[in-house]
């Protein structure tokens, strides 16, 4: 494939060939062009033969249609067949009698950002599903990040469908944005398969020995011995020495090669999956091939200098195989994905949030080795453990202080900078390899780390690489990787309420790197009981920077501006009054402050208030507490007047407008910086 378009793959051509041996039997090509505004669902078993479910439909949120897609059995046992699909609907009992392959490879769909529908009667358990994941009527429940939905088996379900997460780099462009040019994989791979290059110093030396014998040495030698004659022999067996040394020295830098790899295990309750970068060197020449477990499939990696392995996968009597082809004395790397079924244990993980900003996480080492440099991510918080070593278990705090800088580095390159090659050269021996999470995180899209989920990261040198070449066992670097889900003890926080990127950016691939459109969703956990929707509404508040631009948010079928539909806004914590236009339309209502004592602001010849002092210290109260809400007009800098504005460092919260839940879902529009989106969150507070 190759993509035509700068920014997502609006103009994708593809082309195949059916290749026997060194003869081409047929080729093919098709194109195909992104459209952000249309999902495929997939129709998994006997529900693709039901005649009542129409070729297309809309979807609940106006972002576009649905169209509906038959999944074979044969084509959902292939690996990767699931991968294009936004959503898959199926019935409770071919759910339940899916061959294990198959439901392994669903769960992992699911468990990395697809959305499973399922026809099923009211209350009855889902045996294939794990338990975290069952699903209550017509209400969606997280899965990983992703998400179960239940419709009853006699309902118009596909009238009832909404906007998908964005998955992958192409859908979700803003997860190329998280990626701060990690050292790339393959260098790493090369090192543990124990290629070395000669040192630049030893390279210099042989170089000024070589011009001073050829130039000096021997002309000067045999003129003062009187044998100038036997220049010309001596010129070209030196020569041959020489060469023949290097020769001999290069073959010796390969001579004691192994296969390296780098691997991620990625563990939770959907089972555990893994990545993996494989690499070795041909001493003679010839292909470099793995074979390749039942349900992986191969990936294209990249050679050090960005061009792509020229990576080929057929077929064996041993079964499939990834191969690439190797000249004498070169490296080759081959990636591949699939189900890690060798790999026992994993990281158990959980975590709560009782307020924002805050998490406690539990982690236990169910592996059979030890962890080390282990890291600790929810959304932009980061927290670390020096090891774990198996059975062991850990708690640990994240607060809002450990959270990287909005429009950053993802958290995993702040804690492991050093191998990572962030603000300095990288540490290529370094245990962690930030570059493998770049990549992965990349293919899920930048929900990979999104509110509401925790992952924890854990190195070792002593897991073996679940892929094999030939008889040699690889030598490498494995990261286990869990994941949970975040609770709220309480009301719901920060750490809680999930965001995903669910349009965006412009289909037409011709997009502004820094300012990207984006409708993103806000899932809230289901209601508690005794709590009714219109009072949970009244709690909810939408906090972005202030330093960002105006959002949208969808009330019942339309896009409202907050700021039109409120008037006002407000700050959890003000940081006073500042003078000039801060981004507010002069006329535009002010800011509306929660004070315990409404300050006198003397009114100048406009009626609009004149630049006051700072208000004192403590004037301001946060949100929730019994204050006084008072509006401070809006004069604009033209007038000279007060402009109620917080610094860029301060966030505002919005009241969500009645309407603005849809089955316990907000769609947020906004063109911002793409990188600021971390700073958008739905929060609830204790008194609406």
């Amino acid at each position: 494939p190759s993509s035509t378009s700068f920014g997502p793959a609006a103009n994708l051509g593809v082309v195949a060939d059916l290749v026997s041996g060194s003869d081409t039997l047929a080729t093919g090509s098709a194109s195909a062009a992104d459209d952000v505004t249309h999902e495929v669902v997939g129709l998994l078993g006997s529900i693709a033969q039901d005649k009542a479910i129409p070729k297309t439909a809309n979807l609940t949120a106006p972002l576009g249609t649905a169209s509906f897609v038959p999944i074979t059995d044969e084509l959902a046992a292939l690996p990767g067949a699931l991968t294009p699909a936004d959503q898959i609907a199926i019935r409770a009992a071919d759910l339940q009698g899916l061959a294990p392959l198959t439901r392994s490879a669903l769960l992992e769909w699911v468990s990395t950002g697809g959305q499973l529908l399922v026809l099923a009667d009211a209350g009855a358990p889902l045996a294939a599903l794990p338990a975290p994941w069952q699903p209550a009527a017509g209400r969606r429940t997280a899965a990983d990040i992703g998400s179960v939905r239940r419709f009853d088996p006699s309902a118009a379900w596909w009238n009832d469908l909404d906007p998908s997460p964005a998955r992958g780099a192409t859908e979700d462009w803003l997860s190329n944005f998280r990626q701060f040019g990690a050292f790339p994989v393959g260098p790493i791979v090369a090192r543990e398969a124990g290629l070395r290059v000669a040192r630049i110093a030893w390279l210099g030396l042989f170089l000024v020995a070589y011009v001073l014998l050829i130039g000096l040495a021997l002309p000067i030698g045999l003129r003062v011995t009187g044998r100038s004659n036997l220049l010309w022999i001596a010129v070209p067996l030196a020569a041959v020495l020489f060469t023949s040394g290097a020769w001999v020295a290069g073959r010796s830098l390969r001579a004691h090669t192994v296969v390296g790899h780098v691997t991620l295990v990625s563990s939770s309750v959907a089972g555990v999956t893994a990545d993996t970068w494989i690499g070795g060197v041909s001493r003679n020449g010839g292909d470099f091939s793995v074979d390749l477990p039942p349900g992986w499939t191969g990936e294209q990696p990249t050679q050090f200098n960005g061009d792509a392995f020229d990576v080929r996968q057929r077929l064996s009597p041993r079964g499939a195989q990834l191969v690439v082809p190797l000249a004498s004395g070169q490296f080759g790397l081959l990636q591949a994905h699939g189900p890690a079924t060798g790999f026992s244990g994993g990281l158990e993980v959980a975590a709560t949030s009782s307020t924002n900003g805050a998490a406690h996480v539990v982690v236990t080492n169910k592996t059979g080795v030890k962890l080390e440099r282990v890291g600790v991510f929810v959304d932009q918080g980061i927290g670390s453990i020096d090891a774990l070593v198996p059975g062991e278990r850990r708690e640990i705090d994240l607060t809002s202080t450990d959270a990287t800088n909005q429009g950053g580095p993802p958290p995993w390159m702040n804690l492991w900078g050093d191998a990572g090659g962030f603000n300095g050269p990288p540490s290529i021996d370094a245990l962690p390899v930030p570059g493998a999470i770049d990549e992965v995180s990349r293919r899920v899209g930048s929900g990979w780390l999104t509110p509401g989920v925790v992952r924890v990261v854990g190195w070792t040198r002593d897991a073996p690489s679940p892929l094999r070449a030939g008889s040699a066992q690889a030598k490498g670097r494995t990261a286990v990787v869990g994941t949970g889900e975040v609770v709220a003890t309480g009301g719901l926080t920060d750490a809680v309420i999930r965001r995903a990127v669910v349009r965006g950016p412009s289909p037409n691939g011709n997009v502004d790197p820094s300012t990207v459109p984006l409708v993103l969703a806000f899932d809230l956990p289901p209601t508690p009981a005794g709590v009714s929707e219109a009072d949970r509404t009244g709690r909810l508040r939408l906090r972005r920077p202030a330093n960002i631009g105006g959002v949208d948010v969808l009330v019942n079928d339309k896009w409202v501006s907050l700021t039109d539909s409120t008037g006002t806004f407000e700050l959890p914590v003000a940081s006073g009054v500042v003078n000039g236009d801060r981004g507010f339309p002069q006329g535009q209502p002010g800011i509306v402050f929660a004070t315990t004592a409404a300050p006198a602001f003397p009114v100048g010849p406009s009626g609009l208030a004149p630049v006051p002092a700072p208000l004192p210290p403590g004037a301001f109260s946060a949100i929730g507490a019994a204050t006084t809400a008072v509006a401070l007009p809006n004069g604009g800098g033209a007038d000279g007047g007060a402009v109620a504005a917080p610094d860029s460092a301060s966030n505002l919260e919005f009241r969500l407008p009645a309407g603005a839940v849809h089955d316990g879902r907000v769609y947020v529009r906004t063109s911002i910086q793409s990188q600021l989106i971390a700073g958008l969150y739905v929060v609830e507070v204790a008194t609406p």
